[in-house]
């Protein structure tokens, strides 16, 4: 049986590996965002995108990358919530607490600039690559979309950066 604790090496090097993977994708794609034509720009004919689906709730993180996320009984999970107004980010990245600002205009969404978060040791290995991690993430979010539970955080070329969950559907928000 393979240990998916935060302790097992194993899931210490996919942490680090979903990190780079972050950061090398964010800036291979950071060129094609700066030269970004009609493509990447909203279509006249899309959808309303409903944002009350998006704020005040709270958002588990459950996928960073590809890597999933082990859930561990007893320890608190990384999250986050976005309150509106004033367009306002608060959550936990897996050691500390974190807390910032967030634009939202439809289906764009950035986080910052900066993020905060208090500077608790990180206690367990890996602990430090998640919390690095997920920051990343938000930094490289350029759009999101809700399907029911489920959120993803997406790049400027729609890569899945961050899937997270809520316990309540879209709907009953």
């Amino acid at each position: 049986m393979r240990d998916h604790s935060l302790r097992s090496p194993g899931f210490g090097l996919a942490i680090i590996a979903a990190t780079l993977a972050l950061v090398f994708n964010a800036q291979a794609h950071a060129q094609d965002a700066a030269g970004a034509t009609a493509a990447s720009a909203p279509r006249a004919n899309a959808p309303p995108v409903n944002t009350d689906a998006l704020l005040n709730v709270r958002w588990v993180l459950m996928q960073l990358g590809s890597v999933e996320l082990p859930k561990h009984k007893g320890t608190r999970e990384p999250y986050m919530t976005l309150a509106s107004p004033p367009g306002r980010l608060e959550g936990f990245s897996g050691c500390n607490r974190m807390f910032g600002a967030y634009t939202l205009d439809g289906a764009r969404l950035t986080f910052g600039p900066g993020i905060g978060m208090t500077r608790m040791a990180c206690a367990g290995r890996g602990a430090m690559e998640l919390e690095s991690g997920f920051a990343q993430a938000l930094q490289a979010t350029a759009r999101w979309r809700v399907d029911g539970t489920s959120l993803e955080l997406l790049d400027e070329t729609g890569a899945v950066l961050a899937r997270f969950t809520s316990t309540k559907p879209a709907a009953a928000r």
